[in-house]
């Protein structure tokens, strides 16, 4: 049953402007509540690889790059690739992350942070993760994708000429990983534009 409630000019005003398109006042309240439940209470979750801190922070001094995975309430993340050339030994590893990656964690529904120290950069380890950034996938999980890939991936190219990689996995890979790649096509394959990958790319990864 319906119900009637006053709200001011002001508000109303405000409810306008997060309207889109024929959105009635009731529809732009409903998308509100919805954001406002699905906002973590707690702080998100940092989980270390290496998982003592000071390991983590030497290790980071050493080799520079930290994959950074936010794991979200929906089940859903977002993975970076943290390059902290700027990082010195007496910069505060949680500062830099609550100040940087975690900023506004509690609107962005952020549950957990997952930093992985990478191996030493090599221009094999920047491939391998343009590969698994297209892929929507952690260098892990790529990584145990790729023992199920076969053959290399195949360069293509669609009706307007351009270069794509075909990666294909073998219909017994895990469909955990299956499930986080992004585009996947009949199950076991994707298409993945070659500037994303190839050493043109303007992102180094």
């Amino acid at each position: 049953m319906a119900k009637t409630i006053e709200v001011s000019d002001t508000t109303f005003s405000q409810l306008e402007k997060l309207a889109t398109g024929f959105d009635r006042p009731d529809n732009v309240i409903q998308r509100l509540l919805l954001q406002t439940s699905a906002m973590p209470e707690k702080k998100p979750k940092l989980i270390f690889d290496p998982r003592d801190e000071d390991e983590f922070k030497k290790r980071l001094l050493q080799n520079r790059y930290v994959e950074v995975t936010l794991n979200k309430v929906d089940g859903s993340r977002e993975i970076h690739i943290w390059n902290a050339d700027r990082f010195r030994d007496d910069s505060s590893l949680r500062g830099n992350l609550w100040s940087g990656y975690l900023r506004g964690w509690k609107k962005r529904s952020i549950i957990s942070a997952e930093l992985v120290v990478l191996p030493e950069k090599t221009e094999a380890l920047i491939r391998e993760l343009r590969f698994a950034k297209a892929l929507g996938l952690t260098l892990a999980e790529f990584r145990v994708a790729r023992a199920y890939e076969e053959p290399k991936p195949n360069v293509w190219c669609d009706s307007q000429q351009v270069a794509n990689y075909q990666y294909e996995f073998r219909h017994d890979c895990s469909p955990d990983i299956l499930k986080r790649v992004v585009g996947l096509k009949d199950g076991h394959y994707v298409r993945i534009d070659a500037s994303l990958i190839d050493e043109q790319s303007p992102t180094l990864i």
